[in-house]
């Protein structure tokens, strides 16, 4: 590493607690008095950890001897030894307590995603085969699991949940990332299986509106996007949903309305 790379790397160092560092010269300062005053050994002379063996020269006494006669210089030299490596273990030690940490690139916002529900009809009008595919004449219900799939795969990042409503609503699946159970039940799908024969549209935008409102009361997260998709062309029953779909309006949600089927004259019954 060259020396203008080293500087770079080093001025991009900051500390979470620089006071650490200013008190690493007064400590150091009251470490200098100990240590001449003798009063701070050899980093050498720590004790041993329990368990380990200690031994007794035979010549411990000559020894002793021939240490107190050091000339003044080569006491001096390992005064100073003995300071420079306190002087280190402080450092790194206050240097450790100052939490150091180094700025890198900014990281890229990640994408915004919001959660999806998509309230389906599963009605007994479902198996109407109004639509030709490659020359066919396919069924509402299978063309509606084709784009709900479709639908699905390029939601990838959204939790996505599903209501399927007929006489009654029921939550199929709650807001989820798991995409191939939701793909799953998705192909299960079956008109006037689940949830009765007709529709009720009003009761399930109502019950819509009762599962928005307690996710938005258990979470933080944006207000999720209810993708309606049913075949119902007809007036109210006891809940008029342009009352509900207004309602939700108001409350910020954004509802999407996709009608599938036709209403005219080229619809087949299924055989």
């Amino acid at each position: 590493m060259s020396w203008p790379t080293l500087v770079e790397f080093l001025a991009a160092i900051r500390f979470q607690h620089p006071g650490w560092l200013w008190a690493w010269l007064p400590v150091l300062l009251v470490v200098t008095l100990l240590l001449r005053s003798q009063c701070l050994g050899s980093l050498a002379r720590i004790p041993a950890l329990p368990g380990a063996h200690a031994y007794r020269h035979p010549r411990l006494d000559v020894l002793r001897d021939l240490q107190g006669h050091v000339p003044d210089r080569e006491r001096a030299r390992g005064l100073a030894r003995r300071w420079a490596a306190y002087a280190w273990l402080l450092l790194c030690l206050h240097a450790a307590l100052a939490q150091p940490y180094r700025l890198g690139q900014q990281l890229p916002t990640p994408p915004e995603y919001r959660d999806t529900l998509f309230v389906i009809d599963t009605s007994i009008s479902m198996v109407l085969r109004d639509y030709l595919v490659a020359g066919e004449r396919t069924d509402r219900m299978t063309l509606l699991k084709s784009v709900l799939t479709h639908f699905i795969g390029e939601l990838t990042g959204n939790r996505i949940g599903l209501i399927v409503f007929s006489e009654r609503p029921h939550t199929l699946v709650p807001l989820t990332e798991d995409y191939a159970l939701l793909k799953s039940l998705v192909r299960r799908l079956e008109p006037a299986v689940l949830t009765g024969r007709t529709s009720d549209l009003g009761t399930a935008l109502l019950y819509t509106l009762q599962q928005v409102q307690r996710m938005e009361a258990s979470e933080s997260a944006q207000k999720p996007v209810v993708v309606l998709v049913t075949d119902v062309n007809r007036t109210y029953r006891d809940t008029d949903p342009r009352a509900v779909a207004a309602y939700l309006h108001e409350r910020g949600y954004r509802l999407h309305t996709v009608g599938i089927g036709s209403s005219g004259a080229n619809v087949l019954e299924p055989m």
